[in-house]
């Protein structure tokens, strides 16, 4: 996502940054640890902008809040 990509070089970014970081905390209260917690950061940034990877959503996260998560995670910032 290039708006991921200018959030960590502290280029000025607009909302769908802060949507996309919601998720991420959503994502942290609902899985009880962080995102990508097995890669350092500076692989998190390439999965996340070049490959398009997000996190696991398991299974036990009720329908409606894995919709939320994956909407807030679209790869185009204006969907």
């Amino acid at each position: 996502c290039s708006y991921f990509a200018q959030m960590m070089n502290r280029e000025k970014v607009g909302n769908a940054a802060d949507i996309y970081s919601f998720a991420m905390v959503l994502y942290e209260l609902t899985h009880g640890r962080l995102p990508f917690h097995s890669l350092f950061a500076v692989h998190v940034v390439k999965a996340v902008t070049v490959d398009g990877q997000r996190p696991t959503l398991e299974e036990a996260v009720p329908p409606g809040w894995q919709q939320l998560l994956k909407d807030c995670w679209q790869q185009d910032p204006h969907q």
